[in-house]
């Protein structure tokens, strides 16, 4: 398995993965309404990423936008806001085949290593994801990560 940002090629691939049955009800992607809508933020997403990366890298807007592969077929998308938020959701193929967690992990050595995971100019204490749905608990929680009071999962770094 390998990681690496999504490309604008990657654009149509990760909104029908988003609008998935299984993904649409807890995904940030699926609230895109429209293809046209979801093509003008990734494009406008993407753009930021590179300044970002040469000049700013705890501005609010800042999201990297993973996607991860098996056998060289995609198979998955993490996401990683400015302050550590994570999201994750795979293509539906992949769905409950144990290979979640191993997308994380692979997602936390990216971050750590092209990332610097900086915020405010400090290193990121913990990376966390606010979970919805019980697989994505379930995940979160094979992957090491510990769910707080306020109900959000994270992990110290």
């Amino acid at each position: 398995m390998h990681i690496r940002l999504a490309q604008t090629s990657e654009c149509d691939l990760l909104f029908k993965w988003a609008r998935s049955k299984r993904n649409s009800k807890v995904n940030f992607l699926s609230k895109k309404k429209t293809l046209k809508e979801h093509r003008e933020w990734f494009k406008w997403t993407r753009s930021r990423h590179k300044c970002l990366h040469e000049n700013c890298e705890d501005c609010p807007t800042r999201l990297d936008i993973l996607i991860g592969f098996r056998n060289n077929k995609p198979m998955g998308v993490v996401t990683c806001a400015y302050d550590g938020e994570l999201e994750i959701f795979m293509c539906p193929y992949y769905h409950y085949k144990g290979l979640g967690r191993d997308l994380l992990w692979c997602c936390v050595d990216w971050l750590a290593v092209n990332r610097k995971i900086k915020h405010k100019g400090e290193p990121l204490e913990y990376l966390y994801a606010n979970c919805v749905s019980v697989a994505s608990k379930r995940l979160f929680d094979k992957a090491g990560f510990i769910q707080m009071p306020c109900g959000d999962y994270a992990m110290d770094l």
